[in-house]
C-alpha cells in the first residue's frame, strides 16, 4: 500500500489562498469595465479687432449646440494703459487697468469677469485670459497673443459662436445684443473666401471665423478666427 503524502499546515493553507485568489480574479474579469468620460473643451481665439468695453459692460461668449445657445463665459476687453485723453473716434472712454505709458504697452487686456468682482479682481492678472493682436493704423497686427477659455462643456457638436454685449448689472442668463459671430466647421473653416489658401485639416478641431454681425458683405470682414479643441479624458476603473 503506498503510503499517503502528507502536506504541512502552511503549505495546505498556501494552496488554499491561492484558490480563492483565482476564484475572486475570475469573477471580476466577467463584470464590465468602468468608463469615466470628462468631456469639455478648449476654446482658442485671436482677435484683430475688439472695441475695449466701456464702464458698466462686458462681453459674453455663447456657442450654439443642437440648436440652443449655451454660455462659456463672461469677459472685459481692457485697456492696459488709460487712453481717456485720446478717446477713440466715438468719443466714449474705454475701461483701462492704469497702467504707466511710460513702462506699460498699450495693448487691449482680456479679463475673466464675474459679477462680484472688485476693481483691483478685475484686472488681476491671475484672471486674464488673452490680449488683442489688434491691427495698428489697419495694416499691420501686433501680436501680443491670444485668448484661450477652457470649459467642462462639450462643444464637439457646436456649429457657431456668438459674442453679446452685456450691461455689468444684467444678471439675465439670456442673450443680449450680439457684436460678432462665427460659424465652425469640423476641420475647415467655413469662411472660406476670407482665407483662400487651405489650411492643412486638423482632425477632430472646430474651425472658424469672428466677424460682424451686421456685415452684410458676401465675403465679410475677418475680426477674428477660433479653434475648438474637444478634449476627452477617459478613466478606465
Amino acid at each position: 500500500m503506498e503510503p499517503r503524502t502528507r502536506y504541512p499546515f502552511a503549505r495546505r493553507h498556501a494552496f488554499a489562498a491561492a484558490a480563492v485568489a483565482l476564484s475572486a480574479l475570475s469573477a471580476l474579469s466577467a463584470l464590465p469595465a468602468c468608463v469615466e468620460i470628462n468631456r469639455g473643451a478648449i476654446v482658442q481665439m485671436n482677435f484683430q479687432a475688439l472695441d475695449s468695453n466701456v464702464p458698466g459692460e462686458h462681453y459674453e461668449l455663447f456657442a450654439t449646440v443642437n440648436g440652443g445657445a449655451v454660455s462659456l463665459g463672461h469677459f472685459k476687453v481692457l485697456d492696459a494703459i488709460d487712453n481717456t485723453a485720446f478717446p477713440p473716434g466715438d468719443g466714449r472712454p474705454r475701461a483701462h487697468c492704469g497702467g504707466n505709458p511710460l513702462t506699460t504697452s498699450n495693448v487691449q487686456l482680456i479679463q475673466r469677469w464675474e459679477a462680484d468682482f472688485d476693481a483691483e479682481r478685475r484686472c488681476d492678472p491671475d484672471e486674464r485670459i488673452g490680449t488683442v493682436d489688434k491691427f495698428a493704423d489697419g495694416l499691420r497686427p501686433i501680436l501680443a497673443g491670444g485668448v484661450r477659455l477652457d470649459t467642462a462643456i462639450d462643444l464637439s457638436d457646436a456649429d457657431g459662436l456668438f459674442i453679446t454685449l452685456e450691461p455689468d448689472t444684467d444678471l439675465d442668463p439670456r442673450p443680449g445684443p450680439s457684436v460678432l459671430r462665427a460659424a465652425v466647421a469640423r476641420s475647415v473653416d467655413p469662411l472660406t473666401c476670407a482665407y483662400p489658401e487651405p489650411r492643412p485639416p486638423r482632425r477632430g478641431v472646430l474651425l472658424g471665423t469672428f466677424v460682424n454681425v451686421d456685415d452684410p458683405n458676401d465675403c465679410p470682414f475677418a475680426k477674428g478666427r477660433v479653434a475648438i479643441v474637444p478634449a476627452e479624458d477617459e478613466t478606465v476603473l
